[in-house]
């Protein structure tokens, strides 16, 4: 029995089970196969796939196509720029203004590479949001048996000034 592998193979061992140990692994194509030779000399093997979960590098989040303060009543949009995540599939992308959730993200994208995605969530802020502030998380759902709590990457928050929109009567007088 034994396992062959690009990293981690060990070779046959007459055990009645072999484990495939590696302590560090960035091959995102690898599929380790469990071999065994059987009584009558045979062999039988069975490739197992393998998903490598990795933190983003980086996580920001800013107002797309403006700077400065913002006018209540008007749609901004905010973007969490995500660096090198994966896989994407398992990545949920959760928005917040301060501690109030208010959406989710999620992806279907198969690839198992590191990946960069860029969310967006439309805000319509009030002069009640002056000083609020806006943030994303990135969490790996890895499912009821995968690592608790969840990996999971918070990005700075972004702090928005919201100036009151004035109705302006402009009054012109005709002197004769």
């Amino acid at each position: 029995m034994g396992w062959e592998a690009k990293f981690g193979g060990t070779g046959l061992e007459e055990v009645n089970f072999v484990i495939w140990n590696v302590e560090n692994l960035t091959d995102w194509t690898i599929q380790p196969k469990c071999y065994i030779t059987t009584k009558d000399g045979g062999q039988r093997s069975k490739l197992f796939p393998v998903v490598l979960y990795k933190t983003p590098d980086s996580m920001s989040i800013s107002v797309l196509s403006h700077s400065g303060p913002m006018v209540e009543g008007t749609e901004y949009q905010l973007q969490c720029n995500i660096q090198s995540i994966a896989p994407l599939r398992n990545l949920v992308v959760k928005w917040y203004k301060g501690n109030e959730p208010l959406d989710n993200v999620t992806y279907s994208n198969a690839s198992k590479t590191p990946e960069d995605v860029s969310p967006t969530l439309m805000i319509i802020p009030s002069k009640d949001d002056d000083g609020a502030q806006y943030r994303c998380r990135a969490e790996l759902d890895l499912g009821p048996e995968g690592l608790q709590p969840h990996p999971t990457v918070t990005s700075e928050p972004l702090t928005i000034t919201v100036h009151c929109e004035f109705l302006r009567t402009v009054h012109i007088y005709k002197l004769c």
